[in-house]
């Protein structure tokens, strides 16, 4: 067990998220903060109960979870706004959005997040079918979609109030739209814009600091990993598989059960900063420019600021984030050396380059084992990763090569 606020984790993801939807679909910057505060004056404006509008906000942040992984396994290579199935990117965030240790029921608050009122969406629920979450999040979802609220110019406010009409009981139930009105000024939706959105839904929004099982937290990385790798066809499963292998190795060293729970959370959370990564450079599939090298190194360092919203990960986030730090001081993003790094750090760093060693990507196949540990041994020699660490996984996952094979 382990005590951490669900807040934390909820803005540590929508921080990283807001980048996806923003090179993805084109959403502007601050997209799913907007979605989440106009969420959650409509929770308050309804008298809802601090852990349901906890969940509510949850939901809002996080409802385009799955944008980067139905459009890896769905249309990479098409055009995306042409070809997108809504439903399928829905079913894709309901699965994920329940590996969050939510306090109330919110079965449906994605999935139907793009439901119309008269029954025209996807799946052809209309408003009486829909729950409130999903009514609610579908409306400040395509508000500012359609008008980009975080620019505010003249004559805004009569364009909003046109477009909110001439969806009046089609795509949003007349209820809701009344309850917009009686919820909203003018002046609040004209004050959408920057980054400062996140400390008012924070000064706002009950906090929820709890205990949280084994399992929890496994569920929570999952939804991380699982956003961090699909963001890019290159590294689908390589989160998960470094997480897997963490925890093998954990339990290889005789780590209780929190401290392999650890080792693979670490495993999770290590390259979340790759979301905030153009495509272009994480799937160019032949040798980096200086530049583009450059840019890529900065997903350490957007990691290690990613989960540093979250109070009570500080040892974990250096396991996570120092990754690509070397032992003779040529690495990144902090230029540490042996001195510097503890053995899980330095566990992380073995790791992770024997799984990019080992998966296969769209432009190259997997190295054996006995490959990958012959060049890993190369960078032992030049004193850049633990030999005592190479050795050990060696014959860990010698063994489990063998099996496999």
């Amino acid at each position: 067990m382990k005590e951490i606020c669900f807040n934390d984790v909820l803005f540590a993801c929508s921080q990283a998220l807001d980048y996806v939807e923003y090179e993805l679909l084109g959403a502007t910057d601050h997209h799913s903060k907007r979605v989440a505060w106009m969420g959650m004056e409509l929770g308050n404006a309804l008298g809802m109960e601090d852990k349901d509008l906890i969940d509510l906000v949850a939901c809002a942040l996080l409802h385009d979870n799955a944008l980067a992984e139905y459009i890896a396994t769905e249309l990479r290579g098409t055009d995306t706004h042409q070809r997108m199935d809504i439903g399928i990117h829905c079913k894709l965030g309901e699965r994920n959005i329940a590996c969050l240790p939510m306090a109330t029921n919110q079965d449906g608050a994605v999935l139907y997040h793009h439901e119309n009122a008269d029954g025209s969406g996807p799946f052809g629920r209309t408003a009486k079918e829909t729950p409130l979450a999903a009514q609610i999040i579908h409306l400040a979802d395509q508000l500012d979609v359609a008008l980009d609220l975080g620019h505010w110019e003249e004559g805004k406010a009569a364009v909003i109030q046109g477009y909110l009409s001439m969806n009046r009981d089609r795509c949003f139930s007349g209820e809701l739209v009344d309850l917009f009105w009686d919820t909203f000024t003018l002046s609040d939706l004209s004050s959408l814009e920057g980054g400062a959105l996140e400390a008012r839904i924070e000064a706002r929004l009950p906090r929820r600091t709890a205990l949280y099982s084994h399992k929890q937290f496994r569920d929570m990385a999952t939804l991380f990993a699982r956003i961090t790798d699909y963001k890019s066809a290159s590294t689908c499963q390589h989160s998960m598989g470094i997480a897997e292998k963490l925890e093998q190795m954990g339990r290889y060293y005789g780590y209780d059960a929190e401290g392999c729970m650890d080792l693979f959370m670490a495993g999770a959370f290590h390259d979340i900063g790759k979301l905030m990564v153009p495509n272009a450079v994480l799937e160019k599939p032949g040798r980096l420019t200086v530049g583009e090298y450059e840019i890529m190194k900065t997903h350490a360092e957007k990691s290690d600021g990613i989960l540093s919203h979250i109070e009570g990960f500080e040892t974990l986030r250096k396991w996570a984030c120092q990754h690509h730090e070397k032992l003779d001081g040529s690495g990144y993003f902090k230029g540490l050396s042996a001195g510097d790094l503890d053995f899980e750090e330095r566990l992380v760093a073995c790791v992770d380059i024997y799984q990019a060693l080992t998966e296969p990507r769209p432009y190259k196949s997997g190295l054996t084992h006995a490959v990958a540990i012959k060049m890993m041994s190369k960078m032992v020699e030049k004193h850049q990763i633990d030999g005592g660490i190479v050795g050990d996984l060696d014959r860990v996952m010698g063994r489990r090569s063998a099996f496999i094979h």
